[in-house]
């Protein structure tokens, strides 16, 4: 029998209140690393959901990854806020996925991941 922990929310709140004021005590190079590895985390999250609960593979992970980077980094070179960059990435990475999620829930095993 699997033992779960606890949900904790005031640990989960500090952890949040924490990584808000990051920024203003680290270095840019920890600072970098800190943010690769959020995104890492929220990429092989999302990947473990569909590879552990399914079984089925996806490539597309790092194609919506790249997507919004190019994205984000695009708009914040012309000017745009990060938060605003950020906040359009994501919108245009989630209808994208919603696009393509119609075709995707038809198919099964390799065809799967050949749309994606």
């Amino acid at each position: 029998m699997i033992k779960t922990l606890p949900f904790n929310a005031f640990a989960l709140v500090a952890v949040a209140l924490l990584s808000l004021l990051l920024p203003f005590v680290l270095g840019s190079y920890a600072l970098l690393v800190f943010s690769l590895f959020a995104l890492a985390v929220t990429t092989v999250v999302g990947l473990n959901i569909l590879l552990g609960l399914s079984g089925q593979i996806s490539f597309g992970h790092i194609a919506f990854y790249a997507v919004g980077a190019y994205i984000s980094a695009g708009l914040t070179m012309n000017g745009v806020p990060l938060g605003v960059a950020m906040l359009a990435a994501m919108l245009v990475c989630g209808v994208i996925g919603g696009l393509l999620a119609i075709p995707a829930l038809r198919v099964s095993g390799p065809f799967l991941a050949m749309i994606t």
